[in-house]
């Protein structure tokens, strides 16, 4: 028997790579089971899972957020069965030395894309022969190689987002990026992609989350994927397609899919011009690495961006598509320090909101991390960067960014994620980012603030989070109750009268905004207690 397992960040993630093996195990696919955790299980609960079946060969698949529980998993099933074969595979196996703790628990490991070599080791372990302690598996070609779709059961189309891919490698070479190392992009038969997701689609799979690298570099490819989707869309009464819903917030409506794509921001081909404003609302979301606004920084990295037709272009979708847009910005990149830094945070940052209240997009603010086998190791030295030596390996400080600036900068990441991002704040933010020098001004006061008055950014009530942003629009002498009233009826629709799960000093605020004959009855609320 044959057990492919990992675990999981989160039980929506549903693993692809797992399932292409599964896919191309050919003959030996009906000896062989797929077994999916979390990083947050009972890894003895996950260990006896996997042996349930009694398996001769386990294959793991292991990633910087899965390798500390890995390793754990791994000597919990060598002390409870030491005849099993086991093989590791992924990005974390992929770049290991000989004396990496993971080759050492491993009794082989298989660098680069595995579809067709673990079913080739597989063969050779049941007929008897050694494994040498690495393969380094040849780049399988696509158009042999059969796709995964149909390794998702019914469970994980009605409960988590669906993976696929209809291309491999990326066009560019950013060095901090895994994809770099990929020369060049390797694409499946368009006709047996759309063929695999028309099926997928008939089964009742509604979430697709494309993770090919670089969606809008091919037209032809790009236009026929959009095209299918558009084509299959459900459509209302008077012919319109229906609005989409939140993929892990209770399933869909309607019949409505929901999208995800990945896309260089500074290419806006013609198919997606013409396309993506025809999807509804939220029908639509794209992954749009800006990562840094400064050329000098991004020649360094050998990441070719024409900034202004970014920014350009991020407006265009904002403005004239229904996408749920998501920007990326990289802290501690080489020769970036805070001015640099907090540069491209105000340019991107208005080109990312809507002054007038409509859809904004996300700005997401991420750390940089040397992963393994990355060019970016080349820069350590001349830059005076220093890493965590643990997963997921984040910059520590760089010769830009001392320690104590570089963790600001971490805690900014997670409150632009939980105020601004979450969308429960968009008006308190934009009275709070009006009156600061400048949008990175805002939010680094706003953290250092929130930072200290909690002294933790995970696991904060909304109800203490809202009293929070009350005091903080107080303390820049702004008047909290108009934008927080209307925010929270904005994030709380049909909220009516109700009072439970509102925050107390707005219960009255509320209740004179909805009731004009109470806002009528003169109570002054300028210095009510929070």
């Amino acid at each position: 028997m044959i057990v492919l397992a990992t675990l999981n960040a989160r039980h929506a993630h549903a693993h692809l790579g797992l399932r292409c093996l599964l896919a191309n195990l050919g003959d030996l696919r009906a000896k062989a089971v797929l077994v999916e955790g979390t990083i947050n299980d009972d890894l003895m609960r996950m260990a006896e899972r996997i042996l349930a079946p009694h398996p001769r060969i386990v294959g793991l698949s292991v990633s910087i957020w899965n390798r500390t529980p890995t390793l754990r998993l791994i000597r919990l099933l060598r002390a409870a069965d030491s005849t099993m074969t086991i093989i590791l595979g992924g990005p974390e196996p992929t770049y290991a030395s000989s004396e990496d703790p993971l080759a050492q628990a491993a009794d082989t490991i298989i660098g680069g894309e595995a579809d067709i070599a673990f079913a080739e080791a597989c063969r050779k372990v049941i007929a008897g022969e050694r494994l040498p302690r690495r393969i380094d598996a040849v780049k399988p070609d696509l158009a042999s190689t059969a796709l995964p779709f149909d390794e998702y059961d019914d469970r994980d189309l009605a409960t988590r987002l669906i993976s696929v891919e209809a291309t491999r490698g990326c066009a560019y070479s950013c060095e901090f990026c895994l994809s770099s190392l990929d020369r060049g992009v390797r694409g499946y038969s368009l006709d047996l992609v759309l063929a695999g997701l028309d099926r997928l689609i008939a089964r009742g799979c509604r979430t697709f989350r494309f993770v090919d690298r670089t969606f809008n570099l091919d037209p032809r490819r790009c236009r026929a994927i959009i095209e299918f989707f558009l084509e299959r869309w459900p459509k209302n009464a008077a012919g319109e397609r229906i609005g989409s819903h939140d993929p892990l917030a209770g399933g869909p409506e309607s019949g409505a899919f929901f999208l995800h794509f990945e896309m260089v921001p500074d290419r806006l081909i013609p198919p997606l011009v013409e396309l993506l404003p025809l999807f509804p609302e939220g029908g639509v979301q794209l992954e749009i690495g800006i990562q840094s606004l400064d050329e000098t920084v991004n020649d360094r990295i050998s990441r070719h961006q024409v900034a202004d037709k970014a920014i350009a272009n991020l407006r265009w979708l904002r403005e004239r598509t229904g996408c749920h847009l998501h920007v990326d910005l990289i802290v501690g990149l080489p020769g970036e320090g805070l001015a640099g830094f907090c540069a491209g945070f105000d340019r991107l940052y208005p080109a990312c909101m809507d002054p007038g209240g409509g859809r904004a997009a996300d700005l997401q603010v991420g750390i940089l991390k040397l992963l393994p086998g990355t060019p970016l190791v080349r820069h350590r030295e001349a830059f005076s960067m220093v890493f965590d030596p643990d997963p997921p390996y984040e910059v520590l400080a760089t010769r830009d960014l001392d320690f104590t600036t570089l963790l600001r900068l971490k805690r900014l990441a997670r409150w632009v994620e939980l105020t601004a991002n979450s969308h429960r704040f968009d008006r308190a933010l934009a009275a709070v980012v009006d009156t600061a020098p400048s949008p990175s001004a805002a939010f680094l006061a706003l953290a250092d603030d929130l930072s200290a008055r909690f002294n933790r950014e995970y696991a904060i009530a909304e109800q203490e989070l809202y009293v929070a942003m009350a005091e903080h629009l107080r303390s820049r002498g702004l008047d909290p109750l108009p934008p927080l009233v209307e925010d929270f009826l904005a994030s709380h629709p049909g909220i009516g009268t109700r009072r439970k799960g509102v925050p107390q000093f707005l219960v009255e605020p509320i209740a004179m905004r909805l009731d004009p004959r109470r806002a009528g009855a003169g109570r002054d609320l300028t210095n009510v207690a929070f």
